[in-house]
C-alpha cells in the first residue's frame, strides 16, 4: 500500500536503501497489529470449534502479562 519494493524470506526482509526507514516503520506497525490480537486464544477457539469433543483437554492459554507491545514502535532495535 505504501509503494515499497521488498523481498521477504521467513523473518528476513530486503528493500532499496532509500526505503529502509519506511520499511522499518511498516514492519513495526504490522508486528504490533499482529501481536495485539489474542492469537493463542483464537487458536484454542478454532481447535474447540473443530474438535468440540476434546474441549476439556485443550488447555486455556496463559494469561497475558504487562508487556506493552507498542514499545517496539520506538525501540532502537527490532530487526537487523
Amino acid at each position: 500500500r505504501r509503494g515499497l519494493d521488498f523481498t521477504a524470506v521467513h523473518d528476513s526482509y530486503w528493500t532499496h536503501p532509500g526505503d529502509i526507514d519506511e520499511m522499518n516503520q511498516v514492519l513495526r506497525e504490522q508486528f504490533v497489529r499482529l501481536h495485539s490480537r489474542p492469537l493463542l486464544m483464537e487458536l484454542r477457539d478454532q481447535f474447540v470449534s473443530r474438535f468440540p469433543q476434546f474441549e476439556d483437554r485443550i488447555a486455556m492459554p496463559p494469561m497475558q502479562n504487562t508487556l506493552d507491545i507498542t514499545d517496539v514502535l520506538d525501540s532502537p532495535y527490532f530487526f537487523s
